[in-house]
């Protein structure tokens, strides 16, 4: 199958899947849905909403039902339905302190093995970025150290038990977001180090998660002026395509963060933005809010395809790669 809208990914917040969503599901076969308020409550709930959510899906081809779900103060799923995580600042002190990255991994399993016996298949988690600036207003304690090295390896443990409990790890916000001190919710932060300094520090755990397997990655509203000037990185060719898939290697699906932030919002409109981040080499375009805008994304996408401006050749690569993890991780044999 191969359509435009498979590189889509729009938000819920209803408890149960009324009848505007259950029609745009079986009219676009998106790429799925990020879960968040009042989808995500009692287990059973939550269970029924992504039964009802996935019988909607194309024969053999599931919906991503994803969570943000790291910990601390950002825990989508949480009291009174869910125990409160730890945040990550949290989780890399105890495992430096002890040395035990197995409590991690552990921890991470019994973190999936919730999500997945929810229908939950995918967690926009753990955060790479490296708590190096302390003003930091969006990262802080939502990473896991202060020290790349700390980070790779608690990183790389949390991965690890997430997909050992049958959900996919999704890292964020490649190549870093650690060391700014803006807040791409609301504007444009930069990135200023140089190439070595950005290769030694901010990709050391991206290097590492993906020689542990993960195959989702999420990118950052942000300038890397080391790399390209112009574009952060989501609409960054020479970021996506030249850094993260040939210089590291990673083979999997890149998924934007929201492209509604203040990073780009300011400078493009939705569409804009959209088709920026799949020429620069993404593949799912994370559009979660504004829900009268979705259609229109949708919509937008498919005219561009059919007007020249989205290539076949383009989305068949996108669609490649977003069917092989999903019939890998979502489609038992």
């Amino acid at each position: 199958m191969t359509s435009t809208a498979q590189l889509v990914m729009l938000g819920y917040d209803r408890p149960s899947l009324e009848a505007e969503m259950r029609s745009l599901l079986e009219r676009y076969p998106i790429a799925g849905l990020l879960l968040h308020g009042n989808s995500l409550g009692a287990p059973e709930q939550v269970r029924s909403l992504t039964a009802e959510i996935q019988a909607c899906a194309p024969r053999g081809l599931p919906f991503f039902i994803a969570v943000d779900q790291e910990g601390g103060r950002l825990q989508a799923w949480g009291p009174p339905h869910q125990e409160a995580l730890p945040a990550a600042a949290e989780v890399g002190w105890q495992a430096e302190s002890s040395g035990e990255m197995f409590e991690v991994t552990l921890a991470a399993m019994n973190v999936g093995r919730e999500l997945a016996a929810a229908g939950i298949n995918l967690n926009f988690a753990p955060v790479l970025d490296i708590h190096t600036r302390p003003e930091n207003p969006v990262i802080g304690d939502r990473s896991f150290g202060t020290r790349p090295e700390l980070v790779a390896t608690v990183a790389s443990a949390y991965v690890e038990g997430l997909q050992a409990a049958g959900v996919l790890a999704c890292g964020k916000h490649f190549p870093g977001h650690g060391d700014t001190d803006l807040d791409s919710h609301l504007t444009m932060p930069v990135a200023g180090h140089d190439e070595e300094r950005l290769h030694n520090v901010e990709l050391l755990p991206f290097r590492a998660a993906i020689a542990r397997g993960l195959e989702a990655m999420m990118t950052a509203h942000v300038l890397y002026p080391a790399w390209d000037a112009d574009r952060p990185a989501t609409l960054s060719p020479a970021i996506v395509r030249g850094v993260l898939r040939e210089e590291l290697g990673f083979p999997g699906v890149v998924f934007t963060d929201e492209l509604s932030m203040g990073g780009l919002r300011d400078r493009h409109d939705l569409l804009d933005a959209g088709l920026l981040a799949i020429e620069a080499g993404g593949d799912v375009l994370l559009s979660t809010q504004e829900p009268d805008r979705q259609e229109e994304l949708l919509e937008g996408l498919e005219r561009a395809r059919r007007d020249g401006d989205l290539s076949d050749e383009r989305m068949r690569e996108s669609v490649h790669r977003i069917v092989a993890v999903k019939q890998g991780w979502l489609v038992e044999a």
